[in-house]
């Protein structure tokens, strides 16, 4: 079973506008509400694909109940949520010319609550993986993402890292079976400032040996790196029309773990899991699988 931890989980509220104009009026052309958060973005996906796992996380407030009841619809998910006193967050997606968000904070956590949600931990056996995704909750002074890292590593369960930069570089000693950074999180944790494949191969590499596991660096239109332990990848990314990047990463994530689960072939997992991000950033249909497996077919990859 794959378990998705969303320490800050976010209902997204995306508004459609012709042009955003600041200090006055904008009326939005279009508009929906969509149940977020890096780790659930992940287990929305592997749902889709077919393949089930469970969420958790910290929910609360009329916006908690919100996300609950809409994610119960998941044939392929089940909920083990831990309910808090706060508010679970909303978060706003401009979509003008160009993409803005603005973000909240999200809820206070107290420790009986984080106590309730690493008791939550306790069922979670080293035949099952856990996708710690996203942003720590708004209070957080004790490190809580590394609380929760020590709690899995003791009982020798394989995880996943999609974190900043800055947790990256705290937890990589910890050595996650698959970190998913972006550029700027990559950039971050090597101290480096390369833009260009092949110096960026470079550093994966050199991350890849700390961690003895796999490095999944998306790079937006520049496609995706992989590398581990005897294997190396640029992934290339078609050119699109780009209507939104939010959850385009997590997809990756999504795609190339549900693939890996059955085919233990890196190649097919990673061509896969970039049309799956590809369909994500155009909006389009990611339903239907005869249309991601042609565009996966399409997907050209390069070994480093």
């Amino acid at each position: 079973m794959i378990y998705t931890i969303t320490l800050n989980p976010s209902l997204d509220y995306y508004l459609d506008l012709p042009k955003l104009k600041l200090g006055t009026l904008n009326r939005a052309t279009d508009s929906h509400v969509v149940a977020a958060g890096k780790g659930i973005n992940v287990s929305v996906m592997l749902n889709i694909l077919g393949v089930k796992s469970t969420i958790l996380g910290f929910f609360g407030g009329f916006t908690g109940d919100y996300l609950l009841s809409q994610l119960g619809r998941y044939l392929n998910i089940h909920l083990r949520p831990t309910m808090v006193k706060g508010t679970s967050r909303i978060n706003v997606k401009l979509i003008h010319d160009q993409e803005t968000e603005l973000n909240a904070a999200g809820p206070e956590i107290n420790g009986s609550e984080l106590n309730n949600l690493l008791n939550q931990l306790n069922t979670i056996t080293p035949k099952d993986i856990v996708v710690i995704s996203g942003s720590s909750t708004a209070n957080d002074k004790t490190g809580l993402i590394e609380q929760i890292v020590k709690y899995i590593i003791q009982r020798k369960i394989d995880f996943v890292l999609d974190v900043s930069g800055q947790e990256l570089k705290k937890l990589i000693k910890y050595k996650p079976l698959i970190i998913k950074p972006n550029l700027s999180e990559f950039q971050f944790l090597a101290d480096t400032d390369a833009t260009d494949i092949k110096k960026l191969f470079t550093q994966a590499k050199k991350v890849a040996e700390i961690t003895q596991n796999r490095v999944l660096l998306s790079l937006g239109e520049n496609g995706a790196i992989f590398v581990d332990k005897t294997k190396a990848y640029h992934v290339e990314a078609p050119s699109v029309k780009v209507k939104h990047t939010v959850g385009a990463g997590d997809a990756l994530l999504a795609g190339y773990m549900s693939r890996f689960e059955k085919t233990s072939d890196h190649k097919a997992s990673l061509a896969f899991a970039m049309a799956l991000a590809v369909k994500k950033v155009e909006g389009a249909d990611i339903t239907n699988l005869n249309e991601l497996e042609a565009l996966a077919n399409t997907i050209k990859i390069k070994s480093l």
